[in-house]
């Protein structure tokens, strides 16, 4: 039978892993919370920045650039974006059986690519059949800007190569801290923007202006 010593210790030891646990909390809680604001103010840059390129490809021939030549799309690349951990609910699995789904409807599977952006989507994707044209982990905890141009520059040079015909992305877009909204995009080749779309409110479509990088 434990003694009252015991007993002392035994409540100091739990009190103990309180305080580390609530220290804890507080550490989590501090990077959720940097981490949805950086996600918060990205999106309008990332909004604006996407409607003035649609807009700029509305402007000028399909010719003009390799990264607007349409073609029928037989090969196309699907970048799947995930967690680099699991323990987070539905958030990698829905990704994934999104993804799935993708290839297995195409008509032709095994000519579809998969390029693995997150630790837990490499780990699912290698164990399929399909191509894994490239895999990339530990990016999505420390976002740097030099390795988005890597894969930036890996994805536009096999399309302009002609290795793929298509190039589509899955995410979840973060909504809260409790949901996601599970995406399908297309990313190559770029779509123009549909007649009314770069508008607001009614107002007339911007007609921007482009300049050249001096130096």
């Amino acid at each position: 039978m434990p003694t009252q010593l015991d007993l002392k210790r035994r409540i100091r030891s739990v009190r103990n892993t309180q305080q580390i646990t609530r220290a804890m909390k507080f550490v989590a809680a501090a990077r959720l919370r940097r981490a949805q604001e950086r996600a918060v103010a990205a999106r309008p840059y990332a909004r604006a920045l996407n409607a003035v390129v649609r807009s700029a490809v509305s402007r000028i021939p399909e010719t003009a650039h390799p990264l607007l030549a349409k073609r029928p799309e037989q090969r196309v690349l699907l970048l799947v974006v995930s967690g680099e951990r699991g323990l987070c609910g539905a958030f990698n699995a829905n990704v994934l059986r999104r993804a799935f789904e993708f290839v297995r409807g195409r008509p032709s599977p095994d000519r579809a690519e998969v390029m693995a952006l997150g630790r837990k989507g490499r780990d699912a994707l290698r164990k399929q059949r399909w191509t894994m044209a490239a895999e990339y982990v530990d990016i999505t905890a420390r976002v740097q800007a030099e390795r988005a141009a890597e894969i930036t520059k890996t994805v536009m040079d096999r399309y302009q190569s002609g290795e793929v015909d298509a190039v589509y992305i899955v995410f979840n877009e973060f909504k809260s801290v409790l949901a996601q909204i599970l995406k399908l995009e297309k990313l190559l080749p770029i779509e123009p923007a549909a007649p009314g779309a770069e508008s607001e409110a009614g107002a007339m479509p911007v007609d921007y202006l482009y300049e050249q990088p001096v130096g």
